[in-house]
């Protein structure tokens, strides 16, 4: 972090030099938006050695102007070299995306529907948020026991004070969105069913056994971010706990859902009507996800719910080999295959389940705080075998440009 600071504040110093005619310009256009703030969050948290927001003295706290303006005054260079950074990442991101293009490849960006406590967005707005007096929490974000936890999943973040961002329009969660575009060709909404109803759960609760549903004005928010941004394509995650409210409200705006394959062999095989291929067009197939084991651990169990899938575990094994027939040996391929398969117009695969990974390909386990998110791909990891087999399927299937 120290070289990048070090680097930033050399080209923030460079009046003349190529960077600066635009860099000015990004300043200009994403400034008063949420670069300046942010920039501002940044330079005050790294000299207060990462101390969250909530314990810095009250006067920045607060945001009182006379401690912010000292604050800028103080910080300037490091505020320099914070927007000079943000400013590479967005021509080095640009780039990358030009280049994706030009090779026909899209990319799609996943945006959590919540953001954290200690954050510029809280800090910047807290009237924005359902924050007591002291700027804390009053309500945590979550989800009621499901699936994937008996306990629900306590994430704590703030929840949306949705009255106060209906007033000015959702100018907020416009200008989020707007700034998303910038970086994909179309986003995945996490926890999209949040839009509809969030999962309130008192602070200090420690489990999110004891919340309660809440409504959020869902049809209201995205009537505005689509009149603002109309070629703006959206994914739903509509996983979990999807009641009536949420179908409609995805339907409304014709937002395609999730279909998640491990998911479907808890009945047995998925034959007739529940087939992937009779899967509705205006949705979105994925062997596994993120969230979820690989194929491969999935179907071998061997991951870190083991002893709660203990006992479905060997009955959606033999539903799947049923349906997809073999010894289990190239599993990942039969469910990739069944994907490519299925009704959806798009289909998403896990790059660990093209290379055939167990459950240490895992990527994420929801409710839980470690170990996550670690698995790196390397270069040498991807063999001609399996790119070939994934193209000659994706032609075999009608998914071929």
């Amino acid at each position: 972090m120290a070289v990048l600071m070090q680097a930033g504040m050399r080209l923030a110093a460079q009046i003349d030099g190529p960077h600066a005619a635009d860099l000015t310009a990004f300043r200009a256009k994403h400034g008063p938006v949420w670069l300046d703030d942010y920039a501002l969050f940044e330079a005050i948290s790294a000299s207060r050695a990462r101390q969250g927001w909530m314990h810095w003295p009250h006067g920045l706290r607060a945001r009182e102007p006379e401690a912010l303006a000292q604050a800028r005054i103080e910080l300037a260079s490091e505020i320099s070299a914070i927007i000079a950074l943000q400013y590479l990442f967005h021509v080095q991101w640009r780039d990358l995306r030009a280049y994706a293009a030009s090779k026909d490849i899209m990319l799609i960006g996943d945006m959590a529907i919540f953001v954290a406590h200690d954050s510029a967005d809280v800090w910047a707005r807290p009237d924005l948020f359902k924050l007591d007096q002291d700027f804390n929490p009053r309500v945590g974000a979550g989800v009621p026991p499901d699936y994937f936890s008996a306990t629900g999943q306590l994430w704590g973040n703030p929840i949306y004070d949705w009255e106060a961002m209906e007033k000015d329009g959702f100018a907020w969660w416009i200008a989020r969105m707007a700034r998303l575009l910038d970086f994909a060709d179309a986003v995945r909404l996490d926890h999209f069913r949040g839009f509809a109803a969030c999962w309130e759960t008192p602070a200090g609760e420690t489990t999110a056994i004891n919340g309660q549903w809440v409504t959020a004005p869902g049809k209201a928010l995205f009537s505005a971010i689509m009149a603002a941004l109309p070629n703006l394509k959206v994914i739903a995650e509509d996983l979990g706990h999807i009641t009536e409210d949420v179908i409609a409200l995805r339907d409304h705006f014709g937002f395609p859902g999730l279909k998640i394959l491990e998911f479907e062999f808890g009945d047995g095989p998925p034959r007739d009507d529940r087939h992937p291929y009779h899967y509705p067009a205006n949705s979105v197939t994925y062997p596994s996800t993120h969230d979820n084991n690989t194929v491969l651990g999935w179907f071998l169990n061997d991951g870190r719910e083991a002893k709660e899938r203990a006992a479905d575990a060997p009955r959606e094994a033999a539903a799947a080999l049923e349906l997809l027939g073999g010894d289990g040996s190239d599993i990942h391929w039969r469910v990739i295959e069944l994907a490519l398969h299925s009704g959806s117009d798009l289909a998403i695969i896990a790059l660990q389940d093209v290379l055939g990974l167990d459950g240490s390909g895992r990527m994420n386990t929801p409710g839980t705080i470690t170990d996550n998110w670690n698995w790196r791909y390397t270069q040498d990891q991807l063999q001609r075998a399996d790119l070939e087999r994934l193209a000659n399927l994706t032609q075999q299937y009608g998914r071929a440009r």
